[in-house]
């Protein structure tokens, strides 16, 4: 059920990495893309979709994998 969360979720961190990778590309945007702001954002959106799946499955992954005190395990 979590990762179905963190898969679900991934819609909402879209917005987020999206927002992110298009600020941190701008300055780059005459120099590498020409002047084109729909080539930045294709770039940017691909990397934000790829970011938001990926990162988030890898972080819940990471949360159910990790080391739980004993003492939780035994009761």
């Amino acid at each position: 059920m979590l990762r179905n969360m963190a898969a679900t979720f991934a819609a909402v961190t879209l917005r987020i990495y999206l927002g992110l990778f298009i600020a941190v590309q701008v300055p780059f945007l005459d120099s590498v893309y020409g002047g084109d702001f729909q080539a930045l954002f294709d770039v940017a959106y691909v990397a934000s979709i790829v970011g938001s799946v990926v990162l988030n499955l890898l972080f819940m992954e990471l949360w159910l994998r990790r080391k739980r005190p004993q003492a939780v395990l035994a009761a």
